[in-house]
């Protein structure tokens, strides 16, 4: 999948996760592409983007795998290109047509995959949740894991069209 998105806000104002695009199969299958922004558990929180994969192990949990870049410092206004993929090479995380993360857990895949997605949301719901009040553009989903090439064409041609 890959998304091209510009902040309304600095990222150092915000203290949440910022959701851009998100499936979950609750208890145990999802594929999320987010900011956190200070999580908590990690021992240095930090804002990352993140691209993760959640696969069923049971009837009643999942195991999370994810690709979570550096920290982050992204300003209202900018814009960026986000791409993520999954499968047998793992997990990737792309950031301006470039690798940034790379989690090689294999198989890196929902078990099944839910029928709804949500942008700029944690949740499908009439009324948002969590709303990440950003603007998305030039979302794409792929059914198939793209390549380090693949993802740099993609974000030269978003590029391109945003200049123009």
């Amino acid at each position: 999948m890959a998304l091209c998105v510009a902040l309304t806000f600095d990222l150092d104002e915000e203290d949440d996760e910022l959701f851009f695009f998100s499936t979950y199969a609750r208890n145990y299958d999802a594929v999320l592409l987010q900011l956190i922004v200070r999580d908590p558990d990690h021992p240095d929180p930090r804002p990352v983007a993140r691209m993760g994969i959640k696969r069923k192990i049971s009837d009643k949990e999942g195991e999370w795998i994810s690709a979570e870049s550096p920290e982050v410092d992204w300003k209202a206004g900018e814009h960026h290109h986000l791409a993520g993929t999954w499968g047998e090479a793992g997990v990737k995380l792309y950031i301006d047509g470039k690798l940034i993360a790379h989690n090689p857990t294999k198989p890196a895949r929902p078990t099944r995959t839910n029928r709804v997605f949500t942008l700029n949301n944690d949740t499908a719901v009439d009324i948002p949740s969590n709303p990440t009040h950003c603007i998305l553009r030039n979302l794409q989903i792929f059914n198939y894991p793209l390549n380090d090439a693949e993802v740099e064409k993609i974000y030269r041609e978003h590029r391109q069209n945003l200049l123009e």
